[in-house]
């Protein structure tokens, strides 16, 4: 999923329960300006894959493992 130049409010992927990991850049400079929402499923945040995001509230799933250092660079909170 690439959201580039398109404004989102709440993000909420939490139905899509078969997703594993969120990919390096996926939502990299979306404009997230709401809450994000992962799946209970999500155990792994690659590289970027939220950066430059303005997130206001981070739901995360308890079975997440591994959450990349640079998972949320330039992000807002």
């Amino acid at each position: 999923m690439y959201l580039e130049d398109e404004t989102v409010g709440t993000l909420n992927l939490s139905k899509l329960t078969n997703i594993k990991a969120i990919d390096s850049w996926a939502f990299n400079d979306s404009s997230i300006e709401g809450d994000l929402i992962l799946p209970n499923s999500i155990q792994t945040i690659n590289d970027y894959a939220f950066s430059r995001c303005n997130i206001n509230n981070l739901f995360l799933p308890e079975a997440l493992s591994k959450v990349s250092r640079t998972a949320f660079d330039s992000s807002t909170f």
